[in-house]
């Protein structure tokens, strides 16, 4: 996969996160550890982004050299664009969020 490909899967990723995020669970689940899954970005991130990675073959470690270890480099790969992925909508929720003082 090229780096546009890779992209547009992380796009696609993180649109998954968020209808995820706004998908109810019952009450039951929701207290559960699923639940809490359910209510971290960073969490859920990882397994979204680890899946897809898993599903559509792409290695990032690979990409800069790394060992091919598919499932390892894709759980690893997964966290990494997750983490990225949370500190870059951490920046643009502050400068762009409206903070209303009552």
């Amino acid at each position: 996969m090229n780096l546009v490909d890779v992209l547009l899967l992380i796009s696609f990723g993180r649109v998954l996160i968020h209808l995820w995020f706004n998908f109810p669970l019952p009450e039951w689940v929701d207290n559960s550890r699923l639940g809490k899954l359910h209510h971290c970005t960073e969490c859920s991130g990882v397994w979204i982004y680890s899946a897809l990675f898993v599903i559509f073959r792409v290695d990032i470690l690979n990409m800069v050299g790394l060992p091919h270890v598919v499932v390892v480099n894709s759980i690893i790969g997964g966290a990494i664009i997750s983490f990225l992925m949370n500190l870059l909508e951490i920046g643009f929720r502050e400068r762009f969020m409206t903070i209303t003082i009552e």
